[in-house]
Parts: C-alpha cells; structure tokens; sequence
C-alpha cells in the first residue's frame, strides 16, 4: 500500500455493498442506458459486508452486454486488447463483465472512502491471470487512492462478484449443488462437518438442502485462498475454518493469518467474503 488516504481516513472505511449505480456518463443520471445498467445489480436478501469491505454483484450476461454496447466508451485500449484475445464467446462475456464490476466498485470505493468521483471509463482493470490490477493512468491522484486497495473478482453461472477492501481480500461465488462423498470429506474437516449438522437443526438452516452446504465451506475456503493471494492451487486444506454458519462471520486460519469470512445464500448462489485482519494466528 501506498501513500494517499490518512491514518485517520482508513478508520473511517465501512463496509457497503452495492445496490445501484450511478454512472454519470450519460446526459442524465436517469437516462435508459444508467437504468440498463441498474437492471444488473443482484441485490440479496442478506448484505454480503465484512469489516471494511465493498461489494457489488451482478448479472453476468446483462453487464456483458452492456458493456459490448458501450465498449469504446467504458473501458481503455489495453482492457480491449486484452478482451479481444479470447475467442471463446463465454470467456469474453467473463472479461466484459468482470471489468466492468470491479470498475463500478472501484468508483464507489473512491466515493465513499475519499469523498473523490472516481468516472468509470477513467478506471483500467487488468487481469491476464491473477487477481486484477487497478488503476487511473490519466490520474495520479485517483490512482493513488486506488493503489491503497486490495480488489477480489470471481464468477459463477450467470453471475459475478467483485469485492474491495484496505486489507487482502477474497470474493468466491458458486451454484449450489451437491458434491459427491469424497469431495465433501476433502473439503469439510470432521469439526466442520459437525458444526453443519448443529446448523442444519436450527431455524436458519432449515430451508436449505444438506447435500448443499459443503458448497458454502468451498467458498470460504476459496475465499480465504484468494485473500492470502496463493488461490486455490495450494489446496484447499491449507485453510481451516472456526466453525460453520451463513449470515454470520466466522475465524478462519490460513498459512499462519487470521481472517474473517462471511458467507451468505441468494437464489440458486452461495457467496463467501475474506478479509485478512491485521493480526495473524490462530483463533481463540
């Protein structure tokens, strides 16, 4: 992180989600191409906010389709290029709408964290491989403010989510569905796999299949994962959860830091929020 914000204006970061934009890239803030846009914005039920964390989520193919139609417009020469290398048309709906999230979250971040308009075609998101990489070439200033942030990005079906925080953080969303014997032993310890059950009895577990939890304990996990920045390639077992729950935040332990994941239910959706605390070790 670099310099840019205050000790003290760090402090002031609260967590949001977002659940509408405003672009100002049109004549009006009402104009039909800003309600597209609106249109969307997924907002659950439950908020997915952690800590000092910023969220958006939205439909994948509407925001990929947005943002073919104002391509020249929203995004710069090197997002394009990058853009254009994939043949597969699924993989560049992913990059469209991947982009465009993260440049709606970054804007709101800037708004809200240091009171900055942050115009989304000024923002350049670039992800080759790896978690992407933020920032205002023609700003110094607004790139400043962005360089203080850490960005996490992840799609699912016809879905993406990207999340913001001042500390390492990991966004992961996934369809619910059920996972084979072996898969859930892998992924859910012994002590897991009983906090479920306990989960399962109570009042808040109830609507929910129990084939279909373990999914929610992937998420964090992965979640986890992206915030430490050694993804998922380390494997999954690297990461060890304080107990199960969704709506509530949970400790989670991953190669010697602490973390706090959050997990919630949306349609046919699980999400799962990481932010990396500022102290590492076990939980107590």
């Amino acid at each position: 992180m670099i310099m840019g914000a205050t000790g003290e204006d760090l402090q002031q970061f609260e967590s949001f989600q977002v659940t509408g934009v405003m672009t100002g890239m049109f004549d009006h803030e009402e104009d039909r191409r800003d309600r597209e846009l609106n249109s969307a914005v997924v907002v659950p039920g439950r908020l997915l906010k952690l800590g000092s964390t910023g969220v958006v989520i939205l439909k994948l193919t509407a925001t990929a389709c947005y943002g073919q139609s104002f391509m020249d417009v929203l995004y710069t020469t090197s997002e394009i290029r990058e853009i254009a290398a994939f043949t597969a048309e699924r993989r560049r709906h992913e990059k469209l709408a991947g982009k465009l999230a993260v440049k709606i979250l970054a804007s709101e971040a800037v708004r809200r964290w240091f009171g900055a308009r942050c115009p989304l075609p000024e923002i350049q998101v670039l992800s080759p491989s790896g978690p992407p990489r933020i920032g205002v070439p023609e700003n110094n200033r607004l790139h400043a403010h962005l360089e203080q942030l850490y960005f996490s990005l992840s799609h699912a079906g016809d879905l993406v989510c990207a999340a913001v925080s001042r500390h390492p953080v990991g966004v992961d969303v996934e369809q619910i569905r059920p996972l084979s014997e072996g898969a859930v032993l892998e992924i859910c310890e012994e002590n897991i796999r009983q906090s479920m059950a306990d989960y399962r009895q109570g009042a808040e577990g109830a609507g929910l299949a129990p084939e279909a939890l373990p999914i929610a304990v992937f998420t964090q996990k992965e979640a986890v994962l992206k915030a430490s920045g050694v993804g998922i390639i380390r494997g999954l077992a690297g990461v060890e959860l304080s107990s199960f729950l969704l709506g509530a935040a949970v400790d989670a332990c991953c190669f010697g830091e602490r973390y706090r994941v959050l997990s919630i239910d949306h349609d046919e959706y699980f999400f799962s929020l990481a932010e990396r605390v500022d102290h590492g070790g076990r939980w107590r």
